[in-house]
């Protein structure tokens, strides 16, 4: 793929020009990059202090009596208004619905093992754990399953093992046992290990 850069004059005129046959997955992440690169919304700390939060370092937003929060990887802010607004706002292919409560950031998932009744618990990179319910897994992987489709390699290891894990539960959850979904989990995460060992390496 070239890339052509060019100096102007013109602050108002700056862009990106995209030139393609058709609109691949690579060209849409590009256009969903540079149009929300930057992207903010309003957060407030402790002290009531309102500061820019970039939307892409937030690793999920949880509604908490009524209150919304953000968590990144070292702070937490408190976003005005509901959770489905905040939704509208920061509408993004890797923000996805977790639960009633939560909203997660995909890219930031880099293993899930099983909870009771299909449910799954996701770690971020931060080291916390999050409940993704049934329903909302099964959105997350329909998500994934559009990237995967469309030629994506996987950004995050946590993406193939939330697919793996969710078909798992939709075809045999009616069979499995406790001790049955953690050895499928420790299988999922393993692959999730190799995998990130491989990325690594290859980006030496």
């Amino acid at each position: 793929m070239r890339v052509t850069e060019r100096i102007i004059d013109n602050p108002d005129a700056e862009g990106v020009i995209l030139e393609y046959v058709s609109l691949t997955n690579d060209f849409a992440e590009i256009k969903e990059y540079v149009l929300h690169k930057g992207d903010t919304i309003a957060g407030y700390l402790r002290k009531a202090e309102c500061v820019p939060v970039r939307i892409e370092d937030v690793l999920y937003f949880e509604a908490v009596d009524g209150t919304v929060f953000a968590y990144t990887a070292s702070d937490v802010y408190e976003i005005k208004g509901r959770l489905y607004q905040v939704e509208e706002r920061v509408k993004r292919s890797c923000i996805c619905r977790a639960s009633k409560t939560m909203l997660v950031n995909i890219n930031y998932i880099i293993s899930v093992r099983p909870a009771l009744n299909g449910r799954l618990y996701a770690k971020m990179e931060n080291g916390e754990e999050i409940l993704i319910t049934r329903k909302y897994a099964k959105e997350i992987a329909m998500c994934l399953t559009v990237r995967l489709v469309m030629g994506e390699a996987l950004p995050k290891a946590g993406y193939a093992a939330i697919l793996i894990s969710t078909a798992f539960f939709d075809v045999l959850s009616y069979l499995i046992k406790w001790y049955l979904e953690k050895e499928e989990a420790d299988k999922i995460n393993r692959k999730i290990e190799e995998h990130r060992k491989r990325k690594a390496i290859k980006n030496e």
